[in-house]
């Protein structure tokens, strides 16, 4: 209605010289608003002699030396102007919220577009970064109507986007007399501003939008976006992370939520242009700075998804428990000082630690790793993390409890006989003058003589061995333990061995036997 440019391109159209368009542009009458209203003739009348007379005046020149040619593309044009005139008017009457914005012509945009690269010559203005013509027609619709709106960024389109969209679906609406028909509309369409890139190429074709339209100016708003993508270069303070892309859009959000709020009612067309005064004064805001600043760093991401919930995590576990014995929902009430996870983060097996688990054996099961969970423990080795049991003999009872089972106490008979052994090695090595080392790292040969030759001294004291602890050739054989003790890693010497080292003291320190065994001191 308002563009020079579509009354130029139109009147050369419809047959008016280049003469006459400049003469009627010299006079004002370059839109056609303007040329509506040149004269008081309605078009369809009888006569059209105002109308003859007000095109003479506006040209300078006799209306009887119009020829019957001229006259045809000035009614032409007269009547196409009327008419756009009176459906403009409609259309501001009863337009809606939630309608689409009106087009541009398209000589309007190519004149706009051509305006701003030569108002711009800095910046390389391609098919991506140029707005889509969307964009434009938002921001257009926006000056018409005098209100500002936000557009989000996934809504900033460039040209490019918008030409490779040819998807079309399927859509329902009503027509001006109120009939149900079918029609298609394009796909909506979104801008991916996923990474830093593509996000700021999105604010920017924003801020060409607003200055095609002569709402802002592009180098206002890329002030203020250099000096937001700055802040992510940062780094941030002990304790803090660095600004996230995400602050940055819901910054963005706020400052145009304020300022659309300020400039309400404003002439947006107006020099100085009062949404630049506007968006620079509120960029130092609080209200803004708020989005900007640091986080901690333990503070948790909003957007990070949360974590799956793995079996064993609340939920009571069935297998190996008792009848009866359910964990229930919630949080497991764990025992004083006793903790759910080991410090590299690893599960652990409360059922284990109860002595009820399925798979008690295993160092693991899908319930976590068997280890105890009191915290301060010290872990054990691998090959003893099933070891978890109450202590078997005390200082005053050194050979072993009196009220034991009779499991734990062949065990402790099985160890008595085990610590006789070695004090007996012990006491003919060093009559015999050998090295003892902490490591055993005696040659092969070395350890296998003096194991025989140990063996044959305790028979000629009264000890008994298995006759499986050792191989027909003398030569010592690993004799691989009973799996139910989960010991994999250490091949006995005698048989004895097996029967021992799956019970330990706990978490009770050891004892130092004050004095050797009878039967030790006697042999």
């Amino acid at each position: 209605m308002d563009s020079k440019a579509a009354f130029a391109e139109r009147a050369k159209a419809v047959g008016v010289s280049e003469t006459h368009v400049t003469a009627l542009a010299g006079k004002q009458l370059d839109t056609f608003g303007a040329f509506a209203f040149i004269s008081s003739f309605q078009p369809g009348g009888t006569d059209e002699t105002p109308f003859v007379r007000a095109i003479g005046a506006a040209l300078g020149v006799n209306p009887a030396t119009f020829s019957e040619a001229e006259l045809s593309s000035f009614r032409r044009l007269y009547y196409e102007a009327h008419t756009l005139a009176m459906g403009d008017l409609r259309s501001r009457l009863e337009r809606k919220d939630g309608e689409a914005p009106r087009k541009i012509p398209m000589a309007e945009r190519s004149q706009l577009l051509d305006l701003l690269k030569n108002e711009l010559p800095g910046i390389t203005i391609d098919l991506q970064l140029e707005p889509a013509h969307k964009l434009v027609d938002m921001v257009k619709q926006q000056v018409e109507d005098n209100c500002i709106r936000f557009i989000p960024l996934k809504e900033c389109l460039s040209r490019a986007s918008e030409l490779l969209n040819h998807k079309h679906e399927s859509a329902l609406e009503f027509s001006g007399d109120g009939t149900l028909r079918l029609t298609k509309k394009q796909k909506e369409q979104h801008a991916d501003v996923q990474g830093d890139l593509k996000l700021k190429m999105a604010f920017q074709r924003r801020a060409l939008a607003y200055h095609m339209v002569g709402v802002s100016s592009f180098l206002v708003q890329d002030k203020i976006i250099s000096s937001w993508f700055a802040l992510l270069t940062k780094e941030p303070a002990s304790g803090y992370r660095a600004v996230t892309l995400q602050q940055l859009v819901q910054a963005d959000q706020e400052l145009w939520l304020h300022a659309a709020q300020e400039v309400r009612g404003q002439n947006l067309l107006a020099t100085p242009k009062p949404l630049d005064q506007m968006l620079v004064q509120l960029q130092q805001s609080a209200e803004i700075r708020y989005h900007l600043l640091p986080l901690p760093a333990t503070q948790k991401d909003p957007k990070d998804p949360p974590k799956k919930r793995q079996k064993g995590d609340q939920k009571g576990d069935k297998g190996g428990g008792k009848k009866g014995d359910k964990g229930g929902k919630g949080n497991v009430n764990l025992p004083k000082d006793c903790v759910a996870s080991t410090p590299a983060g690893l599960r652990i097996c409360f059922q284990f630690n109860r002595d009820r688990c399925n798979r008690q054996n295993a160092d693991k099961c899908h319930r976590g790793v068997h280890v105890c969970w009191k915290q301060g423990d010290k872990p054990l080795p691998y090959e003893m993390r099933h070891i978890h049991a109450p202590p078997l003999r005390s200082e005053d009872h050194p050979l072993g409890l009196s009220d034991l089972a009779p499991r734990d106490k062949a065990r402790v008979h099985s160890a008595n006989q085990l610590y006789a052994f070695t004090a007996l090695a012990v006491l003919i090595l060093s009559i015999r003058r050998a090295i003892i080392s902490e490591e055993a790292a005696y040659p092969a040969e070395l350890c296998r003589k003096h194991t025989l030759s140990l063996i044959a001294e305790c028979k000629k004291r009264g000890a008994q061995f298995s006759d499986s602890a050792f191989a027909p050739l003398g030569t010592l054989s690993e004799r691989p333990l009973p799996t139910k003790h989960g010991i994999r890693a250490l091949p006995p010497i005698v048989s004895e061995y097996g029967l021992v080292t799956d019970q330990h003291p706990g978490s009770q320190p050891f004892k130092k036997l004050s004095k050797l065994p009878s039967f030790v001191e006697n042999g």
